[in-house]
């Protein structure tokens, strides 16, 4: 499940994620993907059990943020 677009997720939210995919905000997922490859390399030098746990959980995230973003659109049209 992802956690933005959780099972109910409001409306003026998923607006949010949805603008965040406009060409204007194509920078901040650009960020977001370039973060999310550093956070998978960093996970294939991890020697520390705690390092690594918090590098998944960090991917995790990025991945959901960037995920409903994409998701957005197909969501906005439950609302309509």
């Amino acid at each position: 499940m992802n956690i933005f677009l959780g099972n109910k997720p409001e409306k003026k939210h998923v607006q949010a994620l949805y603008r965040t995919s406009a060409d204007d905000m194509k920078n901040l997922v650009d960020l977001m993907e370039l973060k999310l490859g550093e956070t998978k390399d960093s996970l294939v030098t991890a020697t520390d059990i705690q390092q690594i746990h918090r590098l998944q959980g960090k991917a995790s995230v990025i991945k959901d943020f960037l995920e409903a973003i994409n998701k957005s659109s197909e969501v906005l049209e439950r609302y309509k």
